[in-house]
């Protein structure tokens, strides 16, 4: 076995993604009953959670013979003592092997193994690699990362790198790869998982399960389907920019200081290239517009479509991202993408994709987004979210939501469960976590405290500000001041404006504008004393953390701080959006005659037309 091979000739670091049930436990108990014969050490086996360590492990028998992992790995003959409380077993030359869980892998300060294996790590807390790795260096130890395939996740990165890394070792292995299951039994499985999930889930975890496919892994994917398809048809490929075709199509999800994604379109007969992609976080519309010249360069432009908010403003903001695109390009070249629902892009997207040709090195990041594009599925319920989950801005676990019970953990928040806003209890339409490496510390002076990312936006005077741009003596809001209950009646009256729309200024009238700037002035002076910033710390840390969408006010109250949920949205159904609604632009042929008229000239007329078709818009 090649894994083994490896692990006997001193290999320090080993990532299988092997199918279920193809032994990857089984392996690496083995392995260290054989190392800890070697090295006098410590050895862990860690679970994704310590609530199933004794299950998954401690206690679980091999069904083949009948007998417990534990001691079919460590005969009770090398042992000293097995202790069933804290599952360890210490041997008799000095060695201790034991069961832990990622989720409390900090309570283990002290402690100094010599390997570790990280079981179902596509599952597990990607902190506890990043706290341990240092350990591991300094122990001069070895780390195994077990796994089936979950999506593109960390372990889809840790997997990849360990692919360029010579002294690593990468492997997958499907049920197609070992021939431990029959055809047979494998079709026999993949009908349990259609009769136990429907169709779509069943195939998409069976795929995942048995041929350790990433994109099937990725269950409630949009587009990771159609973009193995067109994988599969070569349409991922060296496409590049035509200098005598179309002007390229720029359309963008941005949001000051957000995440913000863009992606470049060519219409060609037939259908759409897209030659390029960028993407990041922590830059504003000003920073955007130097970094897209750049990399338009020579290439002709036809428009940049921004989304529809961004129009707006905060108070924070002295302009709004389409006034500075605007100044920067011309109106002739920057328009605004119709208002439309998340459904709508989503359906778009899923149509255009059978036309389009990706550029694959040029959109690497952009694709890998695409391919984790996706609904959550609910395992109680067994339905997805009604809106595709995103991973911006968000607080850390034990992050208390105030709701009308009494205060929940976010973690522990459903969809449908009721929240507390300025302007009365709403729905939770959605919940979010994920990974998070860079979080901010934020403490007022009556003690409140909240540990956010850098991007989340929380309610001040100044407006809603994102947390890295937050300064010492900033107000923060409760929600529950005298001025926030005279916006909430404000609300009342137009019906259909929540309080985010309100504080970001977007299709309102002007004078209720003023009218709540000043309240929110008068708000500053109530929460005065008791809400200044007396602290801001950043923190460098993977830790997982969660976010909420709620209904029409799109805020809530987390840890006693009024905070807005981050607002989600793709360049990329944006774009398909677009596509969809305005017809490709005609590739016209050279035609040599004594009357020639350019191609430049050509789409001057076409664009003259369309800017006179959306200036509205």
């Amino acid at each position: 076995m090649a894994a083994w091979k490896y692990l006997e000739s001193g290999g320090k670091h080993s990532e299988l993604i092997w199918h279920r049930r193809a032994g990857k436990d089984e392996l690496f108990l083995n392995w260290a009953a054989v190392a800890a014969f070697q090295r006098v050490a410590g050895y862990w086996h860690m679970l994704p959670e310590y609530s199933q360590a004794r299950k998954a492990i401690w206690d679980a028998v091999n069904p083949h013979t009948g007998k417990r992992r534990i001691d079919e790995a460590f005969p009770k003959e090398i042992r000293k003592a097995t202790r069933n409380d804290s599952m360890i077993i210490e041997f008799k030359n000095g060695s201790s092997w034991q069961v832990v869980g990622s989720d409390r892998y900090d309570s283990l300060v002290g402690s100094s193994p010599a390997g570790i294996v990280y079981s179902e790590w596509a599952l597990a807390n990607p902190s506890a690699r990043a706290y341990l790795r240092p350990i591991m260096a300094e122990n001069n130890g070895w780390q195994a990362f077990v796994t089936s395939a979950r999506g593109r996740n960390h372990a889809y990165e840790t997997y990849k790198a360990a692919l360029k890394d010579p002294n690593s070792f990468a492997q997958i292995l499907s049920a197609k790869d070992t021939g431990i299951f029959s055809d047979e039994r494998l079709a026999e499985e993949l009908r349990s998982y259609i009769n136990d999930f429907g169709e779509d889930y069943g195939k998409s975890k069976f795929e995942q399960e048995y041929l350790c496919s990433f994109d099937a892994a990725n269950i409630g994917a949009i587009l990771a389907g159609s973009l193995a398809t067109a994988e599969r048809e070569d349409r991922i490929n060296d496409v590049a920019y035509d200098p005598e075709g179309a002007p390229i199509e720029i359309s963008a999800d941005i949001g000051r200081r957000d995440s913000s994604t863009w992606w470049f379109w060519q219409p060609k007969m037939g259908g759409y290239s897209i030659i390029d992609y960028d993407g990041g976080w922590g830059l504003d519309a000003d920073a955007w517009v130097e970094r897209l010249k750049a990399r338009i360069g020579k290439r002709k432009l036809g428009k940049i479509w921004l989304p529809h908010d961004a129009r707006a403003k905060t108070f924070a903001a002295k302009h709004s991202a389409v006034e500075i695109f605007v100044k920067a390009f011309g109106a002739k070249y920057v328009s605004i993408t119709p208002n439309s629902k998340k459904s709508d892009r989503v359906n778009a997207a899923r149509t255009l994709i059978k036309r389009i040709e990706f550029n694959e090195t040029a959109c690497e990041k952009g694709l890998e987004g695409l391919r984790a594009w996706s609904y959550e599925y609910n395992e109680e319920t067994k339905t997805f979210s009604q809106e595709p989950k995103h991973d911006w801005a968000c607080f850390v676990a034990g992050t208390m939501v105030k709701a009308p019970g009494g205060s929940i953990a976010i973690e522990s928040i459903k969809n449908g469960d009721l929240v507390c806003t300025p302007a009365g209890n709403r729905h939770v339409t959605a919940t979010h976590s994920y990974i998070a490496n860079k979080q901010i510390e934020v403490k007022t002076y009556d003690g409140r405290r909240i540990v956010c990312t850098a991007n989340h936006k929380l309610f001040t005077v100044r407006g809603l500000v994102v947390a890295d741009e937050l300064r010492f003596g900033d107000i923060l809001f409760t929600g529950k001041e005298l001025s926030w209950r005279i916006i909430a009646l404000i609300l009342r009256v137009f019906g259909t404006i929540g309080v985010h729309q309100a504080i970001t200024d977007s299709g309102i009238p002007r004078i209720v504008k003023l009218v709540i700037r000043n309240l929110l002035r008068a708000g500053g002076v109530e929460a005065s004393t008791v809400g200044q910033i007396v602290r801001l710390k950043h923190l460098e840390r993977e830790e997982k953390v969660y976010d909420l969408t709620v209904e029409q006010e799109h805020c809530y109250v987390a840890n006693g701080i009024l905070s807005s949920n981050s607002h989600d949205g793709d360049g990329f159904s944006y774009g398909c959006l677009i596509m969809q609604q305005t017809k490709p632009l005609p590739i016209i042929p050279k035609i040599k005659t004594m009357h020639q008229v350019t191609l430049n000239e050509l789409w001057e007329e076409e664009e003259n037309h369309n800017y006179r078709r959306y200036e509205r818009i």
